[in-house]
């Protein structure tokens, strides 16, 4: 899966939470997606907030986040992943995630050269 680059013009003053990628698409049972999380401050910097975020499945049925950000399926369908920031910002910021698990039937085989 390719990395989706978001890119955004920002005011003076504004603050921008990011995720990438935008969408997830998970296609196998053994598909999971690592989710990249940066803040874009009004200072004018960019920083990476990953591991100082919390992640939620808005339906745990579909799909599951860890802690670290990593996207799992459960079963087919469609949700999305809460990503909050409580302390980018004094009223924090929060981005969703959708989230798109399909064929969980299809197996793929299992591989010693890339495991």
């Amino acid at each position: 899966m390719l990395p989706l680059v978001l890119s955004a013009t920002l005011l003076a003053g504004e603050s921008k939470l990011s995720v990438a990628p935008a969408e997830v698409q998970l296609a196998t049972s053994r598909a999971q997606q690592q989710l990249i999380v940066t803040h874009s401050a009004a200072d004018g910097f960019v920083y990476d907030r990953t591991r100082d975020v919390t992640f939620e499945s808005a339906d745990e049925t579909i799909a599951v986040v860890d802690p670290a950000g990593i996207v799992f399926p459960r079963r087919q369908g469609t949700t999305v992943i809460r990503v909050r920031d409580s302390k980018a910002t004094p009223e924090g910021l929060r981005v969703d995630v959708p989230v798109i698990v399909s064929d969980l039937e299809k197996t793929v085989p299992v591989s010693f050269r890339t495991k």
